[in-house]
């Protein structure tokens, strides 16, 4: 019996000895940002010379549930504008929107634009007016620049 109790009693140890090591947890990695990532939100444009003379406003785009959402400011309108086909690739973004010119009359935009970091070129195509340069960069907010 006492044999049986020291090699019970040296395989218990072992046993212990074997369970006690350390364990490294190895946390999965997150996940890359989606492609268009650089393409969200708000930026500040410039369309100069168009038939409304320069025109600012800013562009927000947005991660909706059914894909890339938005809106539209402009310096001569009260409300933002909704985009719609919001679509992101090969680094540029592309959008449609319809903005009210006057009392009954609407007018469809096309705008596409480049993004590098934080600036962004392109055009706008307004359908019976041509197409006019838009220049943008990213609006960052004061806290996240510090």
């Amino acid at each position: 019996m006492p044999k049986f109790f020291s090699f019970a009693l040296a395989f218990a140890v072992l046993l212990i000895a074997g369970c006690g090591g350390t364990r490294t947890i190895e946390t999965p990695a997150a996940p890359p940002p989606p492609p268009y990532a650089e393409a969200l939100g708000e930026w500040a444009y410039l369309a100069p010379g168009t038939p409304q003379g320069d025109i600012r406003g800013t562009v927000t785009i947005l991660e909706g549930a059914d894909g890339l959402e938005g809106s539209m400011t402009f310096d001569f309108l009260m409300d933002p504008v909704p985009l719609r086909n919001v679509v992101y690739a090969d680094g540029t973004i592309s959008f449609d929107n319809t903005v009210q010119a006057g009392p009954g009359q609407f007018i469809d935009t096309s705008t596409a634009m480049s993004i590098t970091g934080d600036s962004a070129e392109g055009q706008i195509d307004v359908p019976g007016f041509g197409q006019f340069p838009i220049m943008a960069d990213r609006v960052v907010e004061e806290s996240a620049a510090e």
